[in-house]
């Protein structure tokens, strides 16, 4: 299992109508002790992005598939926990279809060659809670966004508001 390796790297911005692409990676616990090499980039992915790389690639949009493949060819990607639990609930109320049960689709996404899971630290939680008044109130959202800070990573996302995050 590879690990996640921490950054004081940037963010960067992607999304738009269309959404976000497909890249296939195995599941890597990340740790917070360990060192990235700038070098080797992971890029975060956003809720809705897990799901439509999984489900639906079609709607990621061409900017959000290079960047997907560019860090398939690098570090590969990873998803904050948070969005195992988004997507577990999205399923459970109908408001997504998967194949199979929700338990055998959330462990196939931790299994993609390359895809690392990220759970919330202490560092992340802290995050999360000092972000300025006018950024989104959700819980999910904020712990993605942070995620991201903490680890230094790029965060591909549609949602306007999280590409803005301080």
């Amino acid at each position: 299992m590879r690990r996640h390796r921490r950054s004081s790297g940037g963010r960067e911005r992607m999304g738009g109508p269309e959404g976000v692409g497909r890249v296939e990676r195995g599941c890597r616990q990340a740790s917070p002790a360990e060192e990235r090499r700038p070098e080797e980039p992971v890029t975060l992915l956003d809720t809705h992005v897990v799901y439509w790389l999984a489900v639906h690639p079609e709607r990621l949009s061409r900017a959000a598939t290079r960047a997907i493949a560019a860090a398939d060819r690098s570090d590969g990607v990873a998803i904050s926990t948070i969005s195992l639990w988004e997507l577990a609930r999205l399923i459970d109320k109908g408001r997504i279809r998967v194949d199979g049960t929700t338990e055998r689709f959330l462990i196939r996404l931790g299994e993609r060659p390359g895809m690392t899971l990220l759970e919330i630290t202490p560092q992340v939680a802290a995050l999360a809670v000092q972000f300025p008044p006018d950024f989104p109130a959700d819980p999910g959202d904020r712990i993605i966004a942070a995620t991201a800070r903490a680890h230094g990573i790029p965060l591909i996302t549609r949602d306007g508001a999280l590409q803005d995050s301080p």
